[in-house]
């Protein structure tokens, strides 16, 4: 059996570059909508920008953070069903 890692994503802001584990970052992102599901979304805005400077990213501002946790959860779905894919 072979098996591809596809799990990585390059993602790029403002000419920097950064290879980020999907599944990994995807998790970090659950783990803080959890800690702010009844606090502000400014707040997790926030944390989300936080971790996203931890990964190597420059600061941004909150439609950036809003832009990123969307394309993480996106390729997340997408892989998903890439590895279980609908009878057709």
């Amino acid at each position: 059996m072979i098996l591809d890692d596809d799990g990585f994503m390059l993602i790029e802001i403002d000419g920097q570059s950064t290879r980020v584990d999907v599944f990994a970052v995807n998790n970090q992102l659950f783990e803080l909508a959890k800690k702010f599901q009844d606090k502000p979304l400014v707040g997790y805005h926030e944390a989300i920008l936080d971790f996203m400077v931890s990964l190597g990213f420059p600061r941004g501002s909150h439609r950036l953070a809003s832009k990123f946790e969307l394309a993480i959860t996106g390729q997340v779905e997408l892989l998903k069903k890439k590895a279980n894919p609908s009878p057709e």
